[in-house]
């Protein structure tokens, strides 16, 4: 038997693979086995019969190769290709209209979108399960980093410290690197699969981590982002039948709190004064009144049209038909992502995928909503459109994450439990 199956392993190029169908085989071999013994074989017979009902070894690791190869996503890819090149242009345009910006501005922009593209296809690489082993231990100890660098290394620009330097690389925000918890979440949740109402309450108790961060940073939208697609990764994880509680009764109860949660919070903090002065003037303006239409943002009239209001500076430059090309080509590959998600067999990676479909299709329908004024202005950013290194990193990054869980979506088993063995994590 281990002479037929190391035949059929080398047939198979991908190592990934290899651990998959040596488990695959080893299991129906000793299914086929057990039962021929039970017929009245010897082991020495039933051994050999097993071998010959499998056929070929050489056949068989060929069709095997086949089935289970590295993948790669080309209409993702392409499309991630286009939507850079379109960002690239935008912000070709407004450097060159920005005397304050400059060449370099430019030059920057397409640095950072050709090192995000090569970070990108470095993380498909990958093997995504590692966030089902570790991402307890990668969470805390990220947020323990995090905090250090807020506290002893943080620089201040433009009278906020959510900004590290580091040397030769310039400054790098850890506003930015506190959305990599929503990767992290996603395996979080999957390492509570199965414990019930405890495990419940440890998985909110860990998506409220990320938001308290983003709450003393300051900032308030990103607390707010956080906590929307943990909560929607929580709610399909109920959904899917991940923890033994009652789904109607707690998503009802859950979404109701987290409803009522934030006019609760917005009250006592303006009454209370827990929030900065031009905070509490944001969020009475907005109450107020909500103006809608496009921000008519210019270069000379508002300095973050290349950042945070990029799609209203499309929309008053090229028109409104370029400005819905951008955010439609943005939403396709937000929904793509979540359709390959669906259609995963492998619970951690449906999960890891909804993580990055959610991240984009929430961050692009925001930016969108603030740019034309339905939403009060925070710092957002558009997808591999707006400016910013630390920004377009995070972007390819949570990419290649997708592209990671179809690159492996036939190299790793769809049960949890042997996902768990072949990934070397011991069961506890």
């Amino acid at each position: 038997m281990e002479e037929y199956l190391q035949k059929v392993l080398e047939q198979i190029r991908c190592k990934q693979a290899k651990k998959l169908v040596e488990a695959e085989l080893r299991g129906h071999l000793e299914e086929q086995i057990a039962e021929n013994i039970s017929s009245g074989m010897n082991r020495e017979e039933a051994v050999y019969a097993a071998v010959q009902d499998m056929g070929n070894p050489v056949e068989t690791g060929v069709s095997l190769d086949a089935l289970h190869k590295p993948q790669i996503c080309w209409f993702m890819v392409v499309m991630i290709g286009i939507i850079s090149l379109l960002g690239i242009g935008v912000q070709t345009v407004i450097g060159m209209q920005n005397r304050d910006l400059g060449s370099s501005y430019i030059f920057k922009h397409v640095f950072c979108v050709l090192g995000g593209f090569c970070l990108m296809l470095f993380i498909y690489r990958l093997d995504y399960s590692f966030l089902g082993k570790h991402a307890r231990i990668l969470a805390l100890t990220g947020g323990v980093l995090w905090i250090l660098s807020r506290l002893f290394f943080s620089v201040s620009i433009n009278g906020t410290n959510r900004w590290i330097s580091l040397p030769g690389l310039g400054t790098i925000s850890i506003s930015a690197l506190l959305y990599l918890a929503i990767p992290l979440y996603a395996g979080i949740l999957y390492q509570y699969y199965g414990q019930g109402r405890a495990g419940v309450l440890k998985c909110i108790l860990w998506l409220l981590l990320p938001v308290v961060l983003a709450f003393y940073l300051p900032n308030l939208f990103q607390a707010f982002f956080l906590f929307l697609v943990q909560s929607c990764l929580l709610t399909a994880a109920i959904c899917k039948g991940w923890f033994s509680v009652k789904k109607g009764v707690f998503l009802g109860g859950f979404w109701g709190i987290a409803l009522l949660l934030p006019v609760v919070f917005l009250g006592l903090g303006i009454r209370l004064h827990w929030f900065a002065s031009y905070q509490t003037e944001r969020i009475l303006h907005y109450i107020n009144s909500i103006s809608l239409g496009f921000v008519q943002t210019t270069g000379q009239e508002n300095p973050a049209y290349h950042n945070d209001l990029v799609f209203g500076f499309l929309g008053t430059s090229y028109g409104i038909m370029a400005a819905i090309l951008v955010a439609a080509l943005l939403l396709a590959l937000s929904m793509k992502g979540l359709h390959m998600a669906r259609k995963q067999k492998n619970e951690l990676g449906t999960m890891v995928g909804y993580a990055g479909g959610l991240f984009f299709l929430f961050m692009t329908l925001l930016n969108i909503l603030m740019s034309v004024g339905i939403l009060p202005g925070a710092s957002s950013f558009l997808p591999l459109i707006s400016s910013g290194g630390s920004n377009l990193f995070l972007s390819y990054m949570v990419l290649g994450l997708l592209l990671s869980v179809y690159r492996y979506q036939n190299l790793l088993p769809t049960d949890r439990k042997k996902l768990r063995k072949t990934s070397g994590l011991l069961e506890t």
